[in-house]
């Protein structure tokens, strides 16, 4: 179960070619409200082929905690700490 330590909390993910040596854009999928990575899991077969797929579970949401309780507070600047953590410059996002 792939995790990035991010802003201190765990955040769940899911990577479609996490070496990308393909050299591959990278698209992240990020679910709405009450959703998770799950929500992608139709999507990322048509996209796969042609993009490294990043879904991740925000923070409170799936498999990624929030103890803080203040999950949408942070969600920006998970998001901007995630890319980091996967040393990830440039994306196409993706979001519902």
């Amino acid at each position: 179960m792939p995790t990035a330590l991010v802003n201190g909390v765990k955040l769940y993910y899911e990577d479609t070619c996490p070496e990308n040596d393909a050299g591959m854009p990278v698209l992240v999928l990020m679910h709405g409200a009450f959703g998770n990575s799950m929500s992608w899991w139709q999507n990322i077969p048509v996209f796969q082929d042609h993009f490294r797929c990043i879904a991740f579970d925000s923070r409170g949401y799936g498999r990624s905690p929030d103890p803080s309780g203040e999950g949408l507070k942070h969600y920006i600047d998970d998001l901007e700490a995630f890319l980091q953590h996967l040393e990830i410059e440039k994306v196409c996002l993706v979001a519902q």
